[in-house]
């Protein structure tokens, strides 16, 4: 997809990759909570992977004293959350962070939102702007 534009102007890059099917390719982590989960439930679902990866965002406001922002994104699917790290003091920043984002095989595709903050140690993270993007046309089973 194209790149999401925010409400306050600024261009943010983001990756979606389709989302697959998760059921015999399991890491070790993931294993460790399937079976737990076996144990406690005897129908296990089949559960979907969506990956995104935030990459960048340019012409973001200044937000601080000096001229620049410390930026990072908060991105959302249905009620998971993640957040990228801060980037210092730009107006350019660069994350190139991967997320994954898991729900069950035939359930809503939840839609993704993406926040862009500015990050302040003296009072409260100053708001940037939103984005949603639908992520119904990458579900393919």
């Amino acid at each position: 997809p194209d790149p999401a534009l925010l409400e306050s102007g600024p261009r943010c890059r983001l990756r979606l990759s389709r989302v697959e099917r998760k059921e015999d390719n399991a890491d070790g982590d993931d294993q460790a909570v399937m079976a737990a989960l076996q144990k406690h439930s005897t129908v296990l679902p089949v559960m979907c992977r969506l990956s995104v990866r935030v990459i960048q965002a340019t012409g973001i406001p200044a937000m601080d004293e000096g001229g620049t922002s410390d930026a990072y994104v908060l991105v959302t699917c249905g009620h998971m959350k993640k957040r990228t790290g801060v980037q210092m003091k730009t107006l350019r920043p660069r994350w190139n962070e991967d997320f994954d984002f898991f729900f069950p095989a035939g359930a809503a595709v939840p839609s993704m939102e993406l926040e862009m903050w500015d990050r302040d140690t003296a009072a409260r993270d100053d708001f940037m702007g939103k984005a949603s993007v639908s992520i119904a046309g990458l579900v393919d089973f």
